[in-house]
């Protein structure tokens, strides 16, 4: 998340996300199939027990709520939202904390704060790297050194967040932008160009990037053509990774889902897939309000283990998120308020108050065969012959994704609503 404060003592928020998955290849055994490749052994995730509640991704839902809206493909990082706004968080006070813990989970005491994200970050990087998987979270705060922060905030940024204290350069954007680079190994870019002003005095910033490969990975050859179909407008014909395994699946009235895990079987991908009939949209915004389970958890629900026959798109695609409108509609309007916000925590006072002026977020995902975060549709027929015996599980129309960590923390989150134009650069 990005804070800057120019001349006006505006405070600008922006939020940079980045997810890279592009790994290495696992091989597997080829199956009978021409078109599906089967798994020399049975994926497995180990299922915790936690179940998230909707109150702790209320902005995300309500971003993903946005995107339905306009039937737009996007992805998110509730985990990055989380650890941004909860940098924030620590500055903030009175009724501008209060606000931004209602609209954000955000936690309502600087200590509490800082003390959840350090054993958060700790355990996901525990376990990403007894799984091989590449995993971080970086933070930093920024200055021209004309502001000095006060030593509790700068104190709570470190336990907390490890949070880097750095100096600009003569372009603060540039310098962000590099940082950002370097952290998210290039995943994005020229993220700050705009977001910064020249005469920005400080800032704070987060970046995630996480890289993994599937337990099991999609053989390339088994890659074929087959149809999507988006809800409204033309059929589309996308390119579909295929892959007979076992699987944990949930089917319930209104949606199935499947998880595939990645290697070491803690982190996954969740693919929410609506019943026949149900409009992704009406799922989405059933969550928002509160009105069903996390996918997968629903009382109505049965949980199996079968062998299915997986069809899966690939894709690459990023997308940009103003995440300030939805802040706002969530209740947290004084920390963009001058005369009333309140991010006293941060610095010593100064001549004129500080305030938000903006915040974004901005995420990439790169998926393949070896390794993806799978927020994709398949066709049923892709025009070869599908082996007898397994159910298929087509992923044919819009659905939703939710990239989980050990204790279902909820790294990213997704839709995906146009396969082909998810394809469009792969």
């Amino acid at each position: 998340m990005l804070f800057s404060f120019h001349r006006r003592t505006v405070l600008f928020a922006v939020l940079f996300t980045a997810l890279v998955i592009a790994p290495s290849c696992i091989t597997g055994r080829s199956g009978a199939s021409a078109r599906r490749g089967r798994t020399s052994g049975a994926l497995s995730a180990t299922a915790p027990a936690r179940v998230p509640e909707w109150a702790e991704l209320r902005l995300p839902l309500e971003l993903l709520a946005d995107a339905a809206a306009d039937r737009r493909n996007v992805v998110l990082s509730p985990f990055g939202l989380s650890g941004a706004l909860g940098m924030a968080a620590l500055g903030a006070r009175g009724e501008t904390l209060a606000q931004l813990d209602a609209a954000a989970g955000t936690g309502s005491d600087p200590t509490a704060i800082a003390e959840r994200a350090a054993d958060t970050r700790a355990a996901l990087f525990e376990a990403a790297e007894e799984d091989g998987a590449d995993f971080t979270a970086a933070d930093s705060l920024w200055t021209h050194g004309k502001r000095t922060p006060l030593p509790d905030f700068a104190r709570r940024l470190k336990e907390g967040f490890d949070a880097e204290v750095l100096a600009f350069g003569p372009s603060p954007a540039d310098s962000v932008n590099r940082w950002i680079a370097r952290k998210t190994d290039g995943a994005i870019r020229d993220a700050a160009s705009g977001g910064i002003p020249p005469d920005a005095q400080a800032a704070l910033v987060d970046a995630v990037r996480f890289k993994a490969r599937w337990a099991v990975p999609f053989e390339r050859e088994r890659t074929a053509v087959g149809t999507f179909f988006p809800g409204t407008g033309t059929p589309q014909s996308v390119r579909f990774m295929n892959l007979l395994a076992d699987f944990d699946v949930t089917r319930s009235p209104r949606a199935e889902t499947i998880d595939i895990p990645y290697r070491g079987n803690r982190f996954r991908m969740r693919i929410v897939l609506p019943a026949r009939g149900v409009l992704l949209q009406s799922l989405i915004y059933g969550w928002l309000r509160g009105e069903s389970a996390f996918p997968g958890s629903e009382p109505d629900a049965t949980a199996t283990r079968e062998e299915l026959a997986l069809s899966l798109p690939k894709f690459s695609f990023e997308s940009s998120t103003d995440v300030a409108d939805a802040l706002r509609r969530l209740g947290a309007k004084d920390a963009f308020d001058p005369s009333r916000a309140d991010f006293s925590g941060m610095f010593a006072p100064g001549p004129d108050p500080f305030f938000v002026g903006d915040v974004f977020q901005r995420a990439v995902i790169e998926t393949d065969e070896r390794g993806t975060t799978a927020s994709a549709a398949t066709s049923v027929s892709i025009g070869c012959a599908v082996p007898a015996g397994p159910e298929p599980f087509v992923v044919d129309r819009p659905f939703a994704f939710f990239l989980l960590g050990p204790e279902n923390e909820v790294l990213f989150v997704g839709a995906v609503f146009d396969a082909a134009a998810a394809q469009a650069e792969d």
